[in-house]
């Protein structure tokens, strides 16, 4: 729903920024103009939910995640369909069919799954947030295992360090800590319902 809904938090603080266009901004951009403050006070309001940390990710730490700590992820894809083609990285990759049923997804291929428009379907089986979530949500089942858990602190301050992963929470500090193992059971904490 991110991309969908107005987020007149975004069009007050640019008005009062004198950055101000006229037009209408939507929710997912609140970080790009004014960080993680404007992120939650826009979430805040859009959802009534009290936001204690967030992430920012960019689409090359998602496809690292997947193909350096998971190596592959299964997701259970409600409904087949074509999925329009992507850019990344200034490549482009071609339309492609997610069947429906049990999938084994790489990085290239779950960050399609995610953000490809489906063609000619506008099912909310596959509304981008669904399908962002069975992929998260593989993910998140891939860490039950202790050398994933060390691969994703190690994919973690890499991606902290090139500045396509930002926290604002639990994990900012323990970034520049050396530490690695003791990232890695924190994160363990958090991610497994722990923490």
């Amino acid at each position: 729903w991110t991309h969908d809904l107005r987020a007149p938090e975004v069009e007050h603080y640019l008005q009062q920024n004198g950055q101000g266009d006229g037009r209408a901004k939507k929710i997912d951009e609140a970080y790009r103009f004014g960080g993680f403050p404007l992120m939650r006070q826009v979430v805040e309001a859009a959802t009534g939910l009290a936001v204690h940390f967030q992430v920012t990710a960019d689409d090359s730490f998602v496809v690292d995640v997947v193909d350096k700590v998971a190596k592959e992820i299964q997701i259970e894809n409600p409904k087949g369909f074509w999925a329009h083609e992507i850019y990344f990285k200034d490549r482009s990759y071609p339309a492609k069919y997610f069947t429906q049923g049990e999938q084994s997804l790489d990085g290239m291929a779950a960050l399609q799954y995610i953000k490809a428009v489906p063609k000619e379907d506008s099912d909310p089986l596959l509304e981008h947030n669904r399908r962002k979530y069975l992929v998260m949500q593989a993910l998140q089942e891939t860490m039950n295992q202790p050398a994933n858990l060390l691969r994703l602190a190690k994919t973690v301050r890499k991606a902290a360090i090139d500045g396509s992963i930002n926290f604002n929470g639990p994990f900012d500090k323990l970034i520049k800590r050396k530490e690695t193992v003791f990232l890695a059971v924190q994160m363990a904490k958090y991610l497994l319902g722990g923490g």
